[in-house]
């Protein structure tokens, strides 16, 4: 990079060799799988970047650092939540019971690196929601609805749920499994629409879309006099 100006480099919450003044930062071994792979070479095609069960990148970087889904890289529809999947294609926020975060957010904590440690647990995703409310209305008026679930292990969950017309709730907060939540929601052009929720657990895991058709075939209701 070339500038007449002066500048500076900011770096948080990374693990930097020889240290690297920010929030967040330590200079640790990564304690990476095998990270001149087999061939004994660094920085070659066969390291193993990936971290072992102690590393102290693990549960230690930022969440807000995470970039946007804007590639929809797990096919869900959602382009505004972080990339939900790291470099092998698995859960990209994955929790740790045997670590504690030291890093910045909302746990679970995204690890330091390419690569998310898989933990070790046992973990089922949320069951499908079920969405309560009217299937018939008209354009211009709020409706409220309800979407409610289970976690079979009985983790925190969280919602999301798709209005059908290009809008979303986005994720609500973490709450206790079998919690109901509410939502309103209005509809601004007549057609059938499918509403369609969904819940993570607190351990990153999604369970399947729950779905409701609603439909807005007016956009006012005519009474008649008798």
């Amino acid at each position: 990079m070339w500038n007449n100006d002066n500048s500076t480099i900011d770096i948080t919450y990374s693990n930097v060799q020889n240290g690297w003044p920010g929030l967040g930062n330590i200079d640790l071994d990564p304690l990476f799988v095998d990270p001149d792979g087999m061939d004994g070479i660094p920085a070659t095609e066969d390291d193993n970047l990936r971290l072992l069960a102690d590393s102290p990148c693990i549960d230690a970087a930022d969440n807000v650092a995470v970039p946007d889904d804007v590639f929809d890289l797990d096919s869900d529809g959602i382009t505004d939540e972080p990339i939900p999947l790291d470099l092998d294609g698995t859960l990209r926020f994955v929790d740790d019971p045997n670590t504690n975060d030291t890093g910045n957010g909302t746990p679970p904590i995204v690890d330091m690196g390419a690569y998310e440690f898989q933990a070790a647990i046992l973990n089922n995703p949320p069951l499908q929601p079920n969405i309560s409310g009217i299937s018939l209305g008209v354009t211009g008026v709020g409706y409220t609805y309800t979407a409610v679930t289970t976690d079979p292990d009985d983790d925190e969950i969280c919602y999301f749920v798709d209005w059908g017309d290009d809008t979303n709730s986005g994720w609500s907060d973490f709450v206790e499994s079998g919690t109901e939540i509410t939502y309103k929601h209005t509809w601004s052009e007549k057609g059938t629409y499918t509403i369609k929720a969904k819940a993570k657990d607190e351990y990153g895991l999604e369970g399947d879309w729950g779905e409701l058709e609603v439909s807005m075939p007016r956009s006012h209701i005519s009474i008649f006099p008798r």
